[in-house]
């Protein structure tokens, strides 16, 4: 009896090989670690190719194998071309806007939490004056407009603002569904700041903030953080394909440990190498001080 022929699996390898390429150009920096921001929203074309696979392997066809191969690649590169000539588009065209305003109302802590599905969020301190936070929202057709929520109790303010349809795994190329958050909070309280971000950019400014606790929660895109000048501040930042900029105040103390497959660049004038990651040399005496946890799966780090 004839033994049948059994091809091997095709996706899988091919899937492998094509990330295995890219991210050996994210990190020679011939790509931007900001393409991954668009290619995680075609998960789906996995389970469309594996279906297909699977249809295929039971054919055991040499023809059909082939084409399979061809149409494997044809889709995949498609979906990288794709994301690239996307990630060039604008990020939202706006459906609405809202003006964020909110008072203070004798707070004297506040914990805020920030979550936005897809697009773009700015963070900065907002001098002399008696609101909490203030800002604007420009919010696309696809997203809907955010909601948020200020309880004050027993001196400290509960703030959280998030996107209006979280949950959305899979945008077409040329859907506007990003938002652009430009948010500013007050600098006389101390603040604990939560951040989540599905994919875009991320640009918090804490130079002039009382920021205490700092948790950063992202999918893939670019996070520009510049550390509070003043206090202690504790930060624990999480990412899967993210590029990092992690920016250092003179005369800060700082410790950042680091975990997972990152690519790390490191002003080495100020930091030095430890067994967990890099600390500056007045970490132990520096008055104003930062702690960082940076866990990342795959992920371009820059500290200054």
């Amino acid at each position: 009896m004839k033994e049948e022929r059994r091809y091997p699996g095709i996706v899988g390898p091919i899937i492998l090989i094509v990330v295995g390429v890219l991210l050996l150009l994210n990190t020679l920096g011939y790509l931007s670690w900001g393409i991954w921001a668009s290619l995680w929203r075609f998960w789906p074309v996995l389970l469309i190719l594996a279906g297909l696979e699977i249809i295929v392997s039971r054919l055991r066809s040499p023809i059909v194998y082939l084409l399979m191969i061809a149409v494997t690649l044809t889709v995949v590169l498609g979906v990288i071309g794709l994301s690239l000539v996307w990630g060039q588009r604008p990020i939202s065209t706006a459906a609405g806007s809202l003006v964020i305003a909110e008072e203070m109302a004798g707070a004297t802590s506040a914990r805020v939490e920030l979550s936005i599905d897809a697009g773009e969020l700015k963070v900065a301190a907002l001098m002399d004056s008696p609101n909490l936070v203030t800002g604007r929202v420009d919010y696309g057709p696809d997203s809907g407009e955010p909601q948020k929520s200020l309880v004050v109790s027993g001196g400290q303010a509960q703030f959280y603002l998030r996107s209006g349809r979280q949950g959305r795994l899979f945008w077409l190329p040329g859907s506007k569904t990003g938002d652009i958050w430009d948010l500013q909070f007050t600098s006389e309280i101390p603040l604990a700041l939560r951040v989540n971000a599905g994919a875009g950019r991320v640009n918090l400014d804490l130079h002039e903030l009382q920021v205490t606790n700092l948790d950063v929660n992202v999918a893939a895109g670019t996070v520009i953080i510049t550390f509070p000048e003043r206090g202690t501040v504790r930060a624990d930042l999480n990412g899967a394909a993210a590029e990092w900029q992690l920016r250092v105040p003179e005369g800060v103390g700082a410790r950042i440990n680091t975990a997972g497959l990152v690519n790390v660049r490191v002003d080495s004038s100020r930091f030095l190498r430890t067994k967990e990651g890099y600390e500056t040399v007045n970490f132990a005496t520096a008055r104003n001080r930062v702690e960082i946890d940076l866990k990342a799966a795959v992920s371009s780090v820059d500290i200054r």
